[in-house]
Order: C-alpha cells, then structure tokens, then sequence
C-alpha cells in the first residue's frame, strides 16, 4: 500500500511490462510514444513518462528522429537526463550490431543481395553520410570493414590512401565500397561514378579487384554491380543510372 502511494504509476508500468513479456508481438501494435514510454521506465524510475515521450517525439517530429539524433542535443531539446539520451539513441546502434551479427564472423558475399544486405547491416539508420571498405579473401569471404569517411563524402574527402592502406593491411583480394545516403535516395550520383571509378584503377594496379560498390539509402541498396557499372567510365555509367 505504501509503494503504490510513493509511486502511483507503478501498476501501469507493471501492466505495460507483463504486456511485452507475455505478448512478442506487443511492440508492433504499440504507438511510437508508447514505445518511448515504456523505453524511458529504465531510465526514468519514479515519473509517468507518458508526456515526457509525447514531448520528446514531438520535439523532433517523430521516434526515428529522436533515436537518430545525438544524446546531447537530446538532453538540451528535451531538458532530459543523460541516462534517458543515451538510452534512446543508442537503440540504432544496437539494431545495426544485431543485423550485422546474423552474417557471422566469415561471411560469404559472393552476390549482389548478399553484399547489398551486409552493407544495409553497416550503414541503414546513419545520420552522417558514411563510407565503407570492406575487405573480403579470395573466396569472398569476410574479413574486415572499415569507415573511410564519417560525415560528408566528396572526391576531395575520400582518401584513396586509405583504401589502398585498408586493402593491403587486411590483405584482401576483393574490395566492396559502401556508403550511405542519408536522404534514403539510392541513385548514384555523378560523385559517386566518378569515386569508384578512380579507386577502381588505382585497385587494379595492386591487382585487387572491386567485388562492388553499394548504396545505402534507408533499408534498400543500390548495387553497382547488379546494374553492370562496375567496368564503365563515369560517363558511361552515367547514362545506365
């Protein structure tokens, strides 16, 4: 009797987690501020968070947008905890740790979806345009990816140097390049032909071959070698797109 008075919202709490704990499909007929609700009880232990979700989601015009953004800002545009930013933001972060757990440690990506799927694993829900080399052996199994460039990629941001350092320290044999677009459009752009192009010829002369190159764009993919560019000129390419 005496909890219940020093915490009037611990029925709801216990009924919204039996809820989720008994039903596996809960999550899919909850509202996004339902979500956020019962996400923010592990961080906020003695208040009804069902405003404060409201006010949060609200603050950024939706649930994808408060998890995309960065815990500070989130502190500072909510007037929240560190706990209850780091909680809510760190949820796209697992989500692409889990993804990318179900390749395994030896991945084989030896076609375009398998490819397509594994760089959606690295890049889906990234806020910063981002650009990946992944290493791959002569059976194209996995070995390494690395971020190249976090934050806006352009010809002049791209360090071909790394690349190459990439290729050579994880001795690959093939090389899949992966980068996002954060407006979720997978078209690649003139940009983009002309990138892999360069880092295609200057590959070859280390006889190391682009295995493909794949556009992120939400949780679709655009694969250069699905679409047969991979062996064209920029300007060649460009026509196909």
């Amino acid at each position: 009797m005496g909890a219940e008075k020093d915490n009037p919202h611990e029925n709801h709490r216990d009924r919204v987690r039996k809820n989720i704990l008994l039903n596996p499909n809960a999550l899919d007929s909850m509202q996004e501020h339902q979500i956020l609700e019962f996400l923010l009880f592990y961080s906020v232990p003695r208040r009804d968070t069902n405003e404060l979700a409201h006010r949060m989601i609200e603050a950024y015009g939706g649930l994808r947008n408060l998890m995309d953004a960065h815990p500070l800002d989130i502190m500072k545009k909510c007037g929240v905890g560190e706990s209850s930013a780091l909680l809510v933001s760190v949820i796209p972060k697992l989500a692409r740790r889990y993804f990318r757990s179900a390749f395994g440690n030896r991945a084989i990506l030896d076609s375009s979806s398998k490819t397509g799927n594994f760089a959606v694993s690295l890049l889906s829900g990234r806020v910063n345009e981002c650009f990946f080399c992944v290493c791959l052996d002569v059976k194209r199994r996995f070995i390494s990816s690395t971020m190249i460039v976090d934050g806006g990629i352009s010809q002049a941001d791209l360090y071909m140097r790394d690349v190459v350092e990439c290729v050579i320290r994880f001795n690959a044999s093939f090389v899949v390049l992966a980068h996002n677009h954060p407006s979720s459009d997978t078209k690649p752009s003139k940009s983009d032909l002309v990138t892999t192009c360069e880092i295609k010829a200057l590959l070859e002369k280390i006889d190391i071959d682009i295995a493909d190159h794949i556009i992120v764009g939400g949780n679709g993919y655009y694969s250069f070698a699905e679409h047969g560019l991979l062996g064209l000129s920029a300007d060649a390419a460009m026509k196909r797109v």
